[in-house]
């Protein structure tokens, strides 16, 4: 009789907390809706607006009011979210989204493995006709009912250092639409969609195993950015993806203590993609040195870990050396030569120069980082945003982080989380320095904040509180924020576009 009036008295609460979390997140969309909102085709920005509150309203009561668990609810949760970015965003407005649409194209006609001196590669006239409205709205295009045009063309920007099974989603998507003889503009959205189902999947798999910290992975999966890469054809959604399952598996493992053969050979499978989907991310994999193994002799336990932790080190780094030796895509070549952009030269400089050159760097990865992390909340080709997202993100994820039962990190493994955080973002500056950055330049070019994300979610393994006390009426409170977040970014687009 206690438990079901503890029961009770708990629903009481979560179901007041939504009613005003929904109420919050009207307003504040009807306040965004109204500050940005465009004279021109008002109508077309309140139809997508409504839309977008309606279907969000709806997640927010399904977590609510209905009784589901938790990685079901996070997988569509993703997929509705991601799916009304995805039609919302104009023809290849994601960063670098046509050079890696024309990857997926070419690899759904056979072409799997890019050759290191190739400047052109083989496409269709559809590519073309997709890339020639980028940044537009669909409704403002000629693409309705236009068909797919398979005449044979080239392309000069492939996103060739790449490796293809970073494209395996988009590639299903684009051969979906071209079995069902689907309009052009369908490649681009079957290839969305299917870039998303497998962010959703992947993210719902990490969450269901992890025994903690379920809802900090599905924050960090769920940032406006991070819904915005994945429902794009931006290799983002793997690589975000396997960040979050690898540190969802770790989790899963450090909670166990004891691991078996076949469980350590999947965490360093995932250890092994990591670096392969993007190098910079190499750092994750010092989680293998943080596993308990406690039914193993130390001497045992020692040698399979800096035995495993190499080959991982071994293959990322055969990988980026494999990388250096492509060709300079053409499209990239004229802004590398007129901003005086050379690798070479600027390790010679940064050698003759180690000093003056580390102060100025050390300098500038702190000077840096706060514009880093605000560009989370820039979207598109990082030409538009509402910066106050930054805020209530930062806001929400300190919250989710310390109100969450900690996995229990020894003093030394926080240490090593922290270099391994560290790791990751000095490690992207540099190669960015290298290779995006005018010679002997005091600052770091090309830096994105959607770059961070993996970093982000591995540090805040650090957060955490001894004695937590769940309840859903919190979460409540966390998933309004992760709404309104998200809101936001779907409103902004469309007033911007439409």
């Amino acid at each position: 009789m206690l438990k079901e009036k503890i029961y009770l008295e708990e629903n009481k609460h979560v179901k007041i907390n939504a009613i005003i979390g929904i109420v919050s997140f009207w307003v504040l969309m009807f306040i965004v809706f109204w500050s940005y909102k465009q004279p021109e085709n008002e109508k077309n920005q309140i139809i997508i607006s409504i839309v977008v509150v309606i279907i969000l309203t709806i997640l927010l009561i399904l977590f609510s009011f209905i009784k589901i668990k938790f990685h079901r609810w996070v997988f569509v949760f993703l997929i509705f979210a991601g799916i009304l970015s995805l039609l919302i965003q104009p023809v290849l407005n994601i960063p670098d989204e046509a050079a890696h649409f024309a990857r997926a194209e070419m690899i759904s006609e056979g072409h799997i493995i890019v050759g290191q001196k190739d400047k052109e590669f083989p496409s269709i006239q559809s590519v073309n006709d997709l890339q020639h409205f980028g940044k537009t709205a669909f409704t403002k295009t000629d693409l309705k009912n236009k068909k797919i045009n398979y005449t044979p063309i080239t392309v000069k920007h492939v996103a060739s250092t790449n490796l293809s099974f970073l494209y395996l989603p988009q590639t299903v998507g684009i051969l979906l639409a071209k079995v069902l003889h689907m309009d052009v503009i369908w490649l681009l959205w079957f290839g969305r969609i299917m870039n998303l189902l497998c962010y959703g999947i992947i993210v719902a798999s990490a969450v269901k195993i992890a025994p903690k910290w379920k809802f900090v992975l599905f924050f960090v999966a769920s940032l406006p950015m991070s819904i915005q890469q994945a429902a794009s054809f931006s290799p983002d959604a793997i690589i975000n993806g396997l960040s979050i399952l690898t540190i969802g598996y770790f989790i899963y493992l450090y909670d166990k203590k004891t691991i078996t053969i076949k469980e350590y050979c999947i965490f360093e499978m995932l250890c092994i993609l990591i670096p392969l989907a993007k190098i910079t991310n190499i750092f994750i994999v010092g989680l293998n040195l943080l596993l308990p193994m406690e039914n193993m002799e130390k001497k045992k336990r020692l040698l399979i870990k800096w035995g495993a932790l190499a080959v991982v080190i071994i293959v990322g780094g055969g990988y980026y050396l494999y990388t250096t030796k492509f060709s300079v895509n053409m499209e990239q070549y004229a802004y590398l030569k007129a901003m005086h952009v050379n690798s070479t030269k600027q390790m010679e400089y940064i050698l003759n120069h180690t000093s003056k050159w580390g102060r100025a760097f050390v300098l500038c990865l702190i000077n840096q980082f706060s514009n880093t992390l605000g560009m989370l909340s820039s979207f598109g080709w990082l030409d538009y945003g509402y910066p106050i997202i930054g805020v209530i993100g930062t806001v929400g994820f300190a919250k989710v982080c310390f109100q969450e039962e900690s996995i229990g990190l020894k003093k030394m493994d926080r240490f090593l989380i922290s270099l391994m955080g560290a790791g990751i973002y000095t490690f992207s500056c540099l190669a960015l320095y290298l290779s995006w950055t005018t010679v002997k330049s005091k600052e770091i070019s090309g830096m994105q904040g959607r770059y961070l994300i993996p970093m982000i979610l591995l540090l805040s393994l650090l957060g955490g509180i001894r004695d937590s006390k769940k309840n859903k009426e919190n979460y409540v409170v966390d998933i309004t924020i992760s709404v309104v977040m998200i809101g936001m970014m779907l409103i902004v687009t469309a007033i911007r576009y439409y």
